[in-house]
């Protein structure tokens, strides 16, 4: 990760040792001791040892923790002088950020440790940085939501969002408890969130029938609340998304329009919130969540609703192809209340989506969310995780420091010795939601109606997806376990193409249509259906006795 202001002067400190020894000064914690030096994603054993403030030792450097309420957020000062080196911050997050970006500049040459001067400092652009698990389908389990919390701590995100549309316990049945497995299970992310300085957030959805009329409805809800907060969460989402919102009966009578009932709700749980938690967040998914343009409801519902709780948005579409910096703008005047984009990206649950893996970078945001209106960014993956890592990666870089992404270290990080193969994958599962799903090559190739050359980049797909079936990784095995019969196929219908075979061509394009799984780029299979196309066009015009436009398909139909 890249940090606004590195100031570093180029002199080191030179130590002829295998580790440093470092004295804590902690005015951060009163009697801070070393064990409670929140390190990085991995404690600096081969690094440095911190002794506590009242050692005797002689110790190289001084490492003082500053408390300075002034540095906003997560963020941090780093500075690194001759005896001492001090890292500031408002949190203990902050403190843990610093931490990284001391042991990352310290390098080993020769059995010499050299440690720069200077001063590094960082406040990430949002303060809530990301996932939310709230896409249609199965559900993570267990080991997925540790997996995705680990990955969130190795990330510098901060923020796991719990929503699956198909917890039947958050949604359809809300007024069910979870039972003492649930519950521990629970009790298990929250524990480790806090180890790690993450939010864990637990989100209920009650809008699909919910009176708002009824003490026992709020009362049912208050109460699956607190079952939560039993377990140890503080951070809760009210999800209004995706229901009904057309009020009837005494609900229409007394609130008169969705809005206003909505806010109402919102009132209701903050105040539980409130007499329950000392400290607590909530954020608002409205039904409107996807607008790019103002309403009556979300008029109502930012008025009546306290003015500091976060409203979720997922860009002016559900699936957003772009969210511009006017995008933004205008959604932050109409909500009146701080945004947390709810990105659905790289998810892929939506009709045929299912069908695809979305590999691309993270894209098509604007850099100046933060400086309009949004305090956050969750991005909701797909239910493959260790694929949606790859844009979750680049998500983390951008919602830390937009401009810095690099999708190369996203990709080698994954890949690591395989990447050039991985390269070859990713190229041809691309996200059609926020791209057009065909690389500049591929159109190319399509345009040029080359059969030969198709040909040739599905071999160079089938070898790529060979050489990754010994990656060693388990999860990313099991995710892509069709992905090299699809290309095998997908290499035989083009080879039937570049042979004339029209007989074998029907077959196996066929059996791709019928797959669970296909690329994006689906080169052989576009374009058998050009040439389908074509052949049919030119006959209906030559019996129709026409010529002027046999040559149109070319043209138009290229995909």
């Amino acid at each position: 990760m890249k940090y606004k202001e590195n100031y570093l002067t180029g002199e080191y400190l030179s130590f002829k040792k295998g580790e440093l020894q470092l004295r804590l000064e902690s005015r951060f914690i009163r009697f801070g001791k070393p064990e409670d030096v929140p390190y990085g994603t991995s404690q600096p054993k081969d690094l440095f040892v911190i002794l506590p403030g009242d050692t005797e030792e002689v110790c190289d450097l001084t490492l003082r923790h500053k408390f300075d309420r002034g540095i906003l957020g997560d963020g941090f000062k780093l500075e690194i002088g001759k005896d001492m080196v001090t890292i500031s911050a408002s949190c203990r997050r902050g403190i843990r950020y610093g931490m990284e970006a001391f042991m990352g500049q310290i390098e080993w040459h020769d059995e010499m440790i050299f440690v720069p001067l200077g001063e590094i400092k960082h406040v990430p652009s949002l303060s809530v940085r990301g996932i939310v698990e709230g896409f249609y389908g199965t559900p993570w389990q267990h080991e997925d939501r540790l997996e995705a919390l680990r990955f969130i701590r190795d990330h510098k995100l901060n923020t796991y969002m719990y929503a699956p549309k198909h917890d039947t316990l958050g949604r359809m049945n809300w007024r069910e408890f979870y039972p003492k497995e649930d519950l521990a299970l629970f009790k298990e992310y929250v524990d480790f969130s806090a180890e790690w300085d993450i939010d864990f957030y637990y989100m209920i959805s009650p809008g699909n029938d919910i009176d708002y009329t009824k003490e026992i409805d709020l009362e049912a809800l208050f109460a699956k609340l607190k079952q939560l907060v039993e377990v140890g969460v503080t951070h809760f989402g009210l999800l209004l998304d995706d229901i009904d919102y057309v009020l009837k009966g005494a609900a229409k009578k007394r609130f008169k329009s969705p809005g206003v009932a909505h806010a109402y709700l919102v009132r209701e749980v903050d105040a539980f919130l409130c007499d329950t938690l000392e400290t607590y967040e909530l954020v608002v998914c409205p039904t409107e969540y996807d607008n790019g343009f103002d309403s009556p409801y979300l008029e109502e519902l930012g008025a009546h609703t306290p003015p500091e709780i976060p409203f979720f948005w997922t860009g002016p579409e559900t699936l957003a192809h772009a969210i511009t910096t006017t995008d933004i703008k205008q959604m932050s005047e109409i909500y009146g209340h701080p945004i947390i984009i709810w990105d659905n990206t790289p998810v892929n649950d939506f009709e045929t989506d299912k069908k695809q893996f979305f590999l691309s970078p993270y894209e098509n945001r604007t850099p100046y969310l933060a400086e309009n209106g949004a305090v956050g960014l969750v991005a909701n993956p797909m239910p493959a995780l260790e694929l949606s890592k790859i844009t979750l990666h680049h998500m983390s870089q951008f919602a830390w420091f937009p401009g810095s992404e690099n999708f190369d270290a996203a990709l080698s990080e994954f890949a690591g010795d395989f990447l050039p193969s991985f390269r070859i994958f990713t190229a041809h599962n691309l996200n059609t939601r926020v791209h057009f799903g065909l690389s500049l090559r591929h159109q190319m190739l399509l345009r040029e109606k080359d059969s030969h050359a198709i040909m040739r980049e599905v071999e160079k797909l089938v070898l790529a997806l060979r050489e990754l079936k010994i990656l060693p990784n388990s999860r990313f095995q099991i995710e892509t376990a069709q992905c090299l019969e699809r290309a095998e196929r997908e290499l035989l219908l083009a080879q039937a193409i570049v042979e004339g075979d029209i007989k074998k061509a029907d077959v196996m394009a066929l059996e791709l249509s019928e797959m669970d799984y296909q690329t994006s780029s689906n080169l052989p299979y576009r374009f058998y259906k050009t040439i389908v196309y074509s052949f049919f066009y030119i006959i209906y015009t030559f019996l129709e006795g026409g010529t002027n436009s046999i040559i149109f398909p070319r043209k138009r139909f290229l995909y």
